[in-house]
C-alpha cells in the first residue's frame, strides 16, 4: 500500500469527489473524505502505533486497508 503525504492529499482533493459511483457536481472541493471503496458506509478505523511514521486507515467492516498517511515530526518543534 502506498503511503500518502501532504502533496498526495492535496492532489486528490483537486481530482474531485472520491465517493464510489458519485455523479454529483460538487464544484471545487477543499476537503478530502477517506472511506472504503469496498464498504463505503461501513466507517473506518484509524490506527497509529507508537514509533510509527504513518496512520493506517482500514475498512471497519472487512478490515481491508484503505490508505496509509505519512506522519512526520514538526520541523519547528511545535507540539
Amino acid at each position: 500500500m502506498k503511503t500518502l503525504y501532504l502533496e498526495d492529499l492535496e492532489s486528490n482533493i483537486a481530482k474531485g469527489c472520491t465517493a464510489p459511483g458519485c455523479k454529483h457536481d460538487h464544484g471545487p472541493l477543499t476537503e478530502l473524505f477517506l472511506h472504503a471503496n469496498c464498504h463505503p458506509h461501513a466507517g473506518v478505523d484509524v490506527c497509529y502505533k507508537t514509533g510509527s511514521d504513518e496512520l493506517t486507515i482500514t475498512c471497519r467492516n472487512c478490515n481491508r486497508p484503505i490508505i496509509n498517511v505519512g506522519v512526520a515530526t514538526d520541523p519547528a518543534g511545535h507540539n
